[in-house]
């Protein structure tokens, strides 16, 4: 089952579902349920001018059947339909989460940095990590919404080693990953001490990660000005130590076609590689580019 959480009600991301959603086959909509509030879902189609027809626990969208699950306001409608949705969770399941706000995703009187950030306080391991696909280009992040100066206090040896391990297996349950390049942290990856000593601590690590992996070629540590001069492809992984040393070059090369994927939870959350675009909710101009690539590829995985 894919299980969809509605995010910010006045954001795009309803928009973008509904008119992705509409262009899968009749089987696979059937892996859909949507959670979320009901004047919101009315709303969003009232607006982007889809014929639709509400029926108990289903909304008709012209010849099209998506099972809906509506909740009750609470805390904001983003958690809202988030928690109901983490209550019916299956390991083999997807969440998907439309985008939000962060002041949306709170518990606790406490506000989160986003989706990632919640679900790790939800399922506290070390494992989680950020992730990011698009075609022909697959990212795992070893650290995401930290400052640069605390990369080196959160990324240490054992963490490190957990983390790319784990990413290298998740990754192995959806692609056919052959290839694994991974990159330092500082420019040069240290210059061999001259800049810093840390990526060779770092750096022991990868002979353990071969050892765990002998059938894939792991490349590492590769500086990260240099590690795109690898070539990118379905079945290859970029490992990055960094948020913005990952997201920079990802963002130019692919735009809105890519998918924010968290791995390391017991299930597979996803998301679109965008955010809310408030500035075009109720314009019906949005594009679901992303999102056809991201509905595709997530049955792909089913």
């Amino acid at each position: 089952m894919i299980r969809v959480t509605q995010g910010h009600e006045r954001g795009v991301g309803l928009e973008i579902f509904f008119k992705s959603f509409i262009c899968l086959k009749k089987t696979h909509q059937a892996l859909f349920i949507l959670y979320c509030h009901r004047k919101t879902l009315v709303e969003c189609l009232t607006l982007t001018n889809l014929p639709f027809n509400l029926i108990d626990d289903q909304v008709k969208i012209l010849s099209n059947t998506l099972k809906v699950k509506f909740v009750d306001h609470k805390l904001s409608q983003t958690t809202d339909s988030l928690n109901e949705a983490l209550k019916n969770m299956k390991n083999e399941d997807v969440l998907l989460t439309l985008p939000s706000s962060k002041d949306q995703i709170v518990c606790k009187n406490r506000v989160y940095k986003g989706y990632t950030d919640f679900l790790r306080a939800l399922y506290p391991s070390n494992h989680i990590v950020m992730s990011f696909v698009a075609p022909q280009f697959n990212v795992a992040l070893l650290t995401d919404h930290i400052a640069l100066k605390d990369i080196e206090k959160h990324l240490t040896p054992n963490i490190f080693l957990n983390r790319t391990l784990a990413s290298i297996k998740n990754f192995l349950s959806i692609k056919p990953i052959k290839d694994v390049y991974i990159a330092g942290i500082n420019p040069h990856c240290g210059e061999d001490g001259i800049i810093s000593g840390y990526d060779s601590l770092l750096q022991d690590e990868v002979l353990r990660i071969e050892e765990q992996f002998p059938k894939l070629k792991i490349k590492g540590l590769i500086p990260g000005d240099t590690i795109l001069f690898n070539a990118q492809s379905d079945s290859s992984l970029f490992i990055f130590t960094s948020h913005d040393q990952a997201l920079g070059p990802f963002k130019r090369l692919n735009g809105l076609t890519g998918i924010n994927l968290t791995l390391g939870l017991p299930f597979k959350r996803v998301s679109v590689d965008h955010g809310t675009a408030f500035d075009l909710y109720g314009k019906n101009k949005a594009s679901y580019q992303g999102m056809s690539y991201l509905l595709e590829e997530i049955i792909s995985w089913a």
